[in-house]
């Protein structure tokens, strides 16, 4: 323990790195996200076919106070629990590359598309109606890796903002720790 009555001397040091490390971790994922985009953007393309397209919907389960009061999310509270539906766009397509059929569900680079508003996953599911033909970029090194849409979009922003946000607190508090020894 430290002589002022604190936590023992090596917990913020531990917890600074720790937050880098996360931060670091975070950072590789975006960079990786952004290498793959990047390559598949001259990937070779094929003509495939949507084979399915619907909303999948599920529930989330969360303390009231959690949830956003913008009265365009789909949720209901119960008590002090709110349950709030979360909308997937589940869209699935079918292409061959020399001779072999393969089937994938990655529209972009970064996750599918899920959201709270209905709409937005609507949108996706009626501009890949099942039958539609798309243009479907895949790994030539290997051909079940494929995208729809070969640009990072999605999840990268996100992993941005928490790399930078466990970055900020893992420099602060090695900043503080340092400062008081």
């Amino acid at each position: 323990m430290a002589a002022n009555g604190g936590p023992p001397d090596w917990v913020l040091p531990l917890i600074g790195a720790g937050a880098l490390i996360i931060a670091g971790g975070f950072g590789a994922g975006v960079w990786r996200l952004r290498k793959k985009a990047t390559a598949s953007e001259g990937w070779p393309t094929v003509e495939g076919t949507i084979i399915s397209s619907e909303i999948v919907r599920r529930t989330e389960q969360r303390e009231a106070s959690s949830f956003s009061s913008d009265s365009s999310e789909s949720s209901i509270v119960i008590g002090g629990s709110a349950v709030r539906y979360v909308y997937t766009a589940a869209v699935r397509y079918r292409y061959a590359v020399r001779g072999t059929d393969y089937e994938s569900d990655h529209i972009q680079w970064g996750g599918q598309v899920s959201t709270n508003r209905q709409g937005n996953a609507a949108a996706v599911v009626a501009a890949h109606p099942v039958g539609a033909r798309v243009t479907v970029h895949y790994d030539p090194a290997d051909p079940k890796s494929a995208v729809l849409y070969p640009e990072a979009k999605g999840a990268i922003w996100i992993l941005v903002l928490l790399a930078a946000v466990f970055a900020v607190v893992g420099i602060g508090v090695l900043v503080s720790w340092t400062s008081v020894k």
